[in-house]
């Protein structure tokens, strides 16, 4: 995700199209199954509230500005952490090194959407979950774009398979990079969680596991990506570009 330095400059095309469809397709899969029954109860509580269909639409908008908010924290953190690492050593390597790291760390995640490692039940089945769980259950009924808001970051802040993964490729580049990336990542989630939430769309279990499985192969590609990244910084195989789009 280096790339990502200059996130719309020359030969970012590529990064940001597969963060943007990784996030579209989980959230046609896994963010429907996790997320779904949030988002549909904070429209049920709207409802109930008198809203209409334009103002949940707009709590709605508010609720996933958000959850992208602490996506974009938590792709900061991770790539701050990833500077300090590379900073507080001169060790040649460090960058090459890191890339690969996280690259295998993203294909074991990757592994695990695609139900060939138990990573999911470790990562959204802990306490934090349950106490976020809590939390938003409790604001659900609040009213207010405040409100709205601090519950999408409640939300963002959920443990999730698909978010760890990709924020784990943030840190091979600089904070701001990488709370773009995960901005863009969560972008992608967007249009389906909200036309969940106003009804105009069901998806069956069948259509939401293809998905899922669309949505792992390319959190594999990206760690694909990096792990080729780190070797070639290593020297182990040649860097590939097309033209000014570096792919590793």
């Amino acid at each position: 995700m280096q790339h990502l330095d200059h996130l719309m400059g020359a030969g970012q095309q590529l990064d940001v199209a597969l963060l943007l469809g990784a996030g579209l397709a989980m959230s046609l899969g896994h963010c429907l199954g996790m997320c779904g029954p949030l988002v549909g109860g904070l429209a049920g509580a709207q409802r109930e509230q008198g809203l209409s269909m334009r103002g949940i639409a707009g709590a709605h908008l508010l609720h996933h500005l958000g959850r992208l908010t602490s996506y974009a924290l938590i792709g900061f953190v991770f790539a701050l952490a990833g500077t300090a690492v590379r900073l507080s050593t001169t060790a040649r390597g460090v960058q090459g090194g890191l890339s690969l790291a996280m690259g295998l760390l993203m294909v074991l995640l990757g592994l695990g959407l695609l139900g060939l490692l138990p990573t999911r039940r470790f990562i959204e089945g802990g306490r934090l979950a349950m106490a976020i769980y809590r939390l938003t259950s409790g604001l659900r009924t609040a009213r207010g774009p405040a409100a709205w808001w601090l519950m999408g970051m409640a939300n963002g802040f959920l443990p999730c398979g698909p978010v760890w993964a990709v924020a784990a490729g943030t840190a091979t580049t600089n904070p701001l990079a990488g709370a773009a990336a995960m901005f863009v990542f969560g972008l992608g989630t967007v249009p389906a969680l909200i036309a969940f939430a106003l009804g105009a769309g069901r998806i069956g279990p069948a259509a939401q596991r293809a998905f899922n499985r669309l949505a792992a192969i390319l959190v594999l590609l990206i760690g694909l990506q990096l792990l080729l990244r780190g070797a070639a910084a290593l020297g182990w195989v040649e860097h590939l570009r097309f033209g000014s789009v570096v792919i590793w």
